[in-house]
């Protein structure tokens, strides 16, 4: 007599290989969408640190020309992709000045970061900090 060798069903290999394979593309997918959503939200220190360099470039430029550089604050440093969606506290200081020494004028702004709005101080030595 011959036994019928057809099977019904699917191996466990065949099983374990379809699971392995979804499991996979599963963590590819969801590792793509935390990329995307970090690469649109910046952290308030990612923020504070891209402005410290922002600042830091300007005190060069003034180092290496010799001479107290001033920005408008609202028209130029504003437009610094390190300042954008900055607005001035301060409706009086309209103006920022450099020193080839790295004094700068000091003055409040606002941010928003994340759907978030955070109030920062920057210090006479260009220094950008939280203001609570």
């Amino acid at each position: 007599m011959q036994k019928n060798n057809l099977s019904l069903g699917y191996s466990l290999i065949e099983i374990i290989v379809v699971i392995s394979l979804i499991s996979i593309l599963g963590y590819f997918i969801t590792l793509s969408f935390n990329v995307l959503n970090n690469e649109k939200q910046s952290s308030k220190e990612d923020k504070i640190t891209s402005m410290d360099q922002a600042i830091a470039s300007i005190k060069k430029r003034s180092l290496a020309k010799g001479k107290v550089l001033t920005y408008l604050i609202e028209e130029e440093l504003f437009q610094i992709d390190a300042f954008k969606n900055c607005k001035i506290l301060e409706n009086k200081k309209r103006k920022v000045h450099i020193t080839p020494s790295g004094e700068t004028s000091s003055f409040r702004f606002n941010c928003v970061i994340a759907n978030k709005n955070w109030n920062f101080y920057m210090n006479g030595s260009g220094k950008v900090v939280v203001d609570d």
